[in-house]
């Protein structure tokens, strides 16, 4: 089963030798794929360790009270 982990993008912009998702699991440059959106069966530890996006880059709530 293929498992979606999560992997910080490198603050310098440059493709370091490795990628280290939050779960501590490594990968080299090419053996991973960007997926454009949450999609498969998450790492939970990656889930558990990644931080939560700031507040002003989440969709704003709709009213769900009609």
């Amino acid at each position: 089963m293929r498992v979606v982990h999560v992997v910080p993008l490198p603050e310098s912009g440059a493709v370091p030798e490795e990628l280290t998702a939050y779960c501590g699991a490594r990968f080299e440059p090419g053996t991973i794929e960007l997926l454009p959106e949450p999609t498969g069966a998450p790492c939970v530890s990656c889930l558990i360790i990644a931080p939560m996006p700031h507040p002003s880059a989440l969709p704003p709530e709709s009213d769900q009270s009609t």
